[in-house]
């Protein structure tokens, strides 16, 4: 019953009778956790309980501490876009390369989702989790190709995301995931930058074109015609 308290009081509605529940709780209760492994820090960080969060950091919960499948506070903050929290919780210590077990870091949830203040308060505190693949081998830039989030993808794009990095299953290239999802703006942009990713093959013998339509190829081929061969991208037109 005492244990069951802590995690109802972060539903409270009443902010002041919430913490005063949580001004009793013992340094042994900080970490108590539930059924799936989420401490209370964890479900206040889901709940954008802020004034829980800073309760409990004050009293000296763990910031690291994972659930069954190996999230942590920061990934959910990020993933569900609670900047104020997010910011706390880098602030006292969390870890930014934390993996999940589909092996993405915080920074791959908000990329994904669009949480472009987040992302920039992660590449301002740890750069070097940016490329970062998870299990499948996808980088928070690639995610935000796939999800057509274009402002994260500007911030990453800006920080000099590795673009080469490729998905381990289909060998697909971060234009094929641009493309295949019809997001346009930052395709052209990859394409700029990396004229030569227009000819690279994935695991099914596809290049990033072959799953355009003939219009965008077209197009395509207008804005980046001057850094790249043009007799070679005409080839690609006539197929």
């Amino acid at each position: 019953m005492e244990r069951n308290k802590f995690f109802a009081a972060i539903d409270f509605e009443d902010e002041s009778l919430s913490k005063s529940i949580f001004e009793s709780i013992s340094e042994a209760q900080l970490n108590i956790f539930d059924e799936d492994e989420r401490t209370l820090l964890h479900n206040a960080v889901s709940k954008n309980k802020l004034f829980i969060v800073e309760l409990l950091i004050s009293k000296g919960a763990n910031v690291n501490t994972f659930d069954d499948n190996k999230w942590s506070p920061l990934h959910s903050c990020c993933s569900s876009g609670y900047f104020e929290i997010a910011k706390l919780l880098l602030e006292n210590g969390a870890d930014c390369s934390a993996k999940t077990s589909s092996g993405c870091t915080p920074l791959h949830y908000a990329a994904s989702k669009g949480h472009e203040d987040i992302v920039k308060l992660i590449i301002a505190k740890e750069r070097s989790v940016i490329d970062i693949q998870d299990i499948y081998g996808r980088t928070a830039i690639f995610m935000s190709a796939c999800s057509g989030k274009q402002e994260c993808f500007d911030l990453l794009f800006q920080a000099n995301a590795d673009l080469n990095l490729k998905e381990y299953a289909t060998g697909d290239t971060i234009l094929h995931a641009a493309i295949n999802g019809f997001h346009e703006e930052i395709a052209y942009k990859i394409a700029s930058k990396n004229p030569e990713m227009l000819m690279i093959k994935n695991k099914d013998g596809k290049m990033p074109l072959d799953l355009s339509s003939k219009e965008f190829t077209e197009e395509l081929f207008e804005i980046i015609k001057k850094n790249f061969d043009p007799n070679s991208i005409e080839e690609l037109l006539s197929k």
